[in-house]
């Protein structure tokens, strides 16, 4: 057994050995050597970045949902008035979420609606899960971006 697994081994080898010394072509396989070697090596090196990447990923989802489980949000009693009949609606009302508010600065618009449009949205941050992102956009003829993707209740 042996003896029949050396004599495979060394045609193999005999093989290899005439492929890459070849007299036509052997100049330019030897060259392409270095340049598949590195090749391979990129390869290897872009997959463990994905792997890396990928599990880091994991790992940050899994530890924010550890936190979020053990996170105690404040629901506003209408949020819980309304998902008393809905346990899946009560998840919606704690989950954080983006939030984009229009405010109206238009003409149309006197103080006193005014004061009691930006009492309504304080009462609205307020009762906001804390990881809640805003947007405040006011418009009037036209639209414009005040506040992007800000967590800071207190700047909108």
């Amino acid at each position: 057994m042996n003896r029949e697994v050396a004599l495979v081994g060394g045609v193999g080898l005999g093989a290899a050995l005439m492929y890459v010394f070849d007299p036509d072509r052997g100049k330019r396989r030897r060259a392409l050597v270095p340049d598949k070697a590195e090749a391979a090596g990129n390869k290897v090196s872009d997959r463990a970045g994905k792997m890396r990447r990928d599990l880091s990923n994991r790992a940050y989802g899994i530890v924010a949902e550890t936190k979020s489980i053990f996170q105690h949000a404040e629901v506003s009693a209408s949020a819980t008035r309304l998902a008393a009949s809905s346990p899946r609606l009560l998840a919606f009302c704690v989950a954080a979420r983006p939030w984009q508010v229009l405010f109206d600065v238009s003409g149309s618009m006197s103080e006193a609606k005014t004061a009691q449009a930006k009492q309504a949205l304080a009462g609205f941050i307020q009762t906001s899960h804390p990881l809640d992102e805003f947007f405040l956009i006011s418009f009037d003829s036209q639209a414009h971006l005040l506040l992007a993707g800000s967590r800071d209740g207190d700047a909108v």
